[in-house]
């Protein structure tokens, strides 16, 4: 058997790693509320490779996709 690597494949993968690491933000978020602006430099550290990542990866995929699973299931 052969390893296909689609685009649902790659849009379901990337959008759960996106989705954990919202989650981490969010526990930290809770975690770090009692410290001063601490917790609003961790979010932003955060959140400024996650924008990237997701322009690169869900963001530019979810196009391609759109149009590939409405033509195939007409």
């Amino acid at each position: 058997m052969t390893v296909r690597l689609g685009l649902q494949t790659l849009y379901l993968h990337r959008t759960c790693g996106l989705c954990v690491a919202l989650f981490i933000e969010g526990f930290l978020g809770l975690t770090l509320a009692a410290q001063g602006d601490s917790p609003v430099l961790t979010t932003g550290s955060i959140l400024i490779p996650w924008a990237v990542v997701y322009q690169l990866a869900v963001g530019t995929v979810c196009y391609s996709l759109l149009a590939k699973l409405s033509t195939h299931y007409l």
